[in-house]
């Protein structure tokens, strides 16, 4: 079988994305930083293609298309080029897929990726999930787009697709998706930023992990980010990185500051609830970026300085309540 339409149900990259505007870094500490280190594949089980979670699974009067297909990172682009690429970034290990046929001329194919770990599975889950998704408590979590589903659990990202609509595919895919995930396993997922981003005004589900080039910008890495609707109307996105060290907080910090002298204007230094930021102009928004022990953040695109200064706030309040010994 063909591959299904993946790329129809994935959203174009974020509009809060600062586009090729990476500035020339002043050290190569600012690439690499500190977390380079933990940029590393993880170490994940050996993968046998025959104990994949598809392998045994069947639904009553369903029939089976054919086996089940087993790609390794190497070989994926066979099965769904064109977006193995956003795949391999976030250092998939394997792929399982399978089709099936059901009553009615329903049809649905089944694509498990073995990320290695809960936050990759996260993080890519996050990167194709659509700003109008329907939320579908599945898993660590997950959302319906037309008929089909889609979620990730333990190390596991799961789509369960058809190009089929109406209550009846929907529902088709909802049995698979649940029989799908009783197979995988519950695996704390370590999604730490999620507890660092303030929560007042975070549009919900607009969380994600970028493992690389977090805003568009390739010094910031591993980076946390949502987007915030406050009630003033402003909208911005709000963002936090965790450096291995202080020192290597301080250093993605100076590029930061860098990037908003090289590309910004009205740049200055604020004191947000004690603590020393830089705000600078952006092309009609604001960026705003400051540090605490070994994390960074701040907020990108926001409408005003008071938006920025009023999420900024918030994050720093939240580092301090979390981090009090620096030990997150």
């Amino acid at each position: 079988a063909t591959a299904p339409a993946v790329a129809a149900l994935t959203p174009p990259p974020p509009a809060t994305a600062h586009a090729a505007m990476s500035p020339p870094d002043p050290t190569p500490a600012a690439r690499a930083g500190a977390t380079a280190a933990s940029l590393a594949a993880p170490a994940a089980p050996p993968l046998d293609p025959a104990a994949g979670p598809l392998a045994g699974l069947a639904q009553p009067a369903w029939q089976a298309m054919g086996p089940v297909e087993y790609y390794d990172a190497e070989h994926l682009y066979e099965k769904i080029d064109g977006r193995a690429e956003l795949y391999l970034a976030y250092q998939v290990q394997a792929m399982f897929c399978q089709a099936w046929s059901g009553p009615d001329s329903a049809a649905v194919e089944l694509y498990a990726f073995d990320m290695g770990e809960p936050l990759l599975a996260f993080g890519v889950f996050a990167a194709e999930r659509p700003a109008d998704a329907t939320p579908m408590p599945l898993g660590g979590s997950g959302y319906t787009a037309g008929g089909s589903c889609l979620f990730w659990q333990d190390r596991w990202y799961v789509q369960v697709l058809t190009a089929q609509e109406g209550p009846a595919a929907g529902l088709a895919c909802r049995q698979w998706a649940a029989r799908l995930s009783g197979r995988l396993g519950h695996g704390a997922a370590t999604l730490w930023g999620l507890d660092l981003l303030p929560t007042a005004g975070r549009v919900a589900h607009s969380e994600q992990y970028v493992r690389r080039d977090a805003l568009g910008l390739d010094f910031l890495r591993q980076a946390f980010t949502a987007r915030y609707r406050l009630a003033s109307g402003a909208e911005l996105t709000g963002f936090v990185v965790r450096a291995a060290s202080a020192a290597g907080a301080d250093t993605v910090l100076q590029a930061y500051q860098a990037y908003l002298r090289d590309y910004g204007t009205q740049v200055r230094q604020k004191e947000i609830d004690g603590l020393p930021a830089t705000l600078g102009a952006m092309s009609g928004s604001y960026d705003l970026v400051l540090r605490w022990g070994r994390f960074v953040g701040g907020v990108s695109l926001a409408a005003d300085t008071a938006a920025a200064e009023s999420v900024a706030t918030a994050l720093v309040r939240r580092l301090r309540q979390h981090d009090s010994g620096g030990g997150m």
